[in-house]
């Protein structure tokens, strides 16, 4: 999806605006509330595997 630049451009724009909120990327571990991204390979789509092994990293 990334390689779509129209879409690419509306992450950015939401990306920043989640940054600005004070909402931070897992790998920062900066605690609080916690962005998490995921990428789209193109021919693979999502791996739901890597979701779910995000989601036990900040899930209890």
């Amino acid at each position: 999806m990334l390689s779509d630049p129209q879409y690419a451009a509306r992450w950015q724009t939401k990306r920043a605006a989640y940054l600005a909120a004070g909402i931070r990327p897992l790998e920062e571990n900066a605690g609080g509330d916690v962005l998490i991204e995921t990428r789209e390979l193109p021919g693979t789509g999502l791996h739901m595997s890597e979701v779910g092994r995000l989601a036990k990293l900040i899930l209890p």
